[in-house]
C-alpha cells in the first residue's frame, strides 16, 4: 500500500468514527431532551405534546399544543422564542 493510498484509509477512518460519534451524541441529546420535557412539561403538556396533561385542566390558561408551534410559525421551531414565552422574557405572548 503506498503512501496516497493510507492517506485515503486513514481519512476514511477518521470520517467513520467521526460520523458514529456525532450520531451517538445526537442521540445522547435526543434522551436527555425527552427525560427534560417529561419532568417539566408532559404534567401540563401531556406525554404526546398536545396539551393532555393532567396538570393542564387545573390551569387558567390552556396549555399549547406543542405539536403545532412549527405549523403556526410558518413551518419552522424557532427554540429562542420558545424559551423567551416559557422563561417570560417575550411578555408580548403568553407563555405555552
Amino acid at each position: 500500500m503506498d503512501t496516497w493510498q493510507r492517506r485515503m484509509l486513514v481519512g476514511a477512518c477518521a470520517a467513520i468514527l467521526t460520523m458514529t460519534a456525532t450520531a451517538a451524541a445526537r442521540t445522547q441529546d435526543a434522551d436527555k431532551g425527552e427525560v427534560e420535557f417529561l419532568l417539566n412539561c408532559a404534567g401540563c403538556h401531556g406525554a404526546d405534546g398536545k396539551d393532555t396533561g393532567p396538570l393542564g385542566a387545573k390551569l387558567d390558561n390552556k396549555p399549547t399544543d406543542l405539536t403545532l408551534l412549527a405549523k403556526h410559525n410558518h413551518g419552522t421551531f424557532d427554540a429562542g422564542a420558545i424559551y423567551q414565552k416559557i422563561d417570560g422574557r417575550n411578555p408580548a405572548q403568553k407563555p405555552p
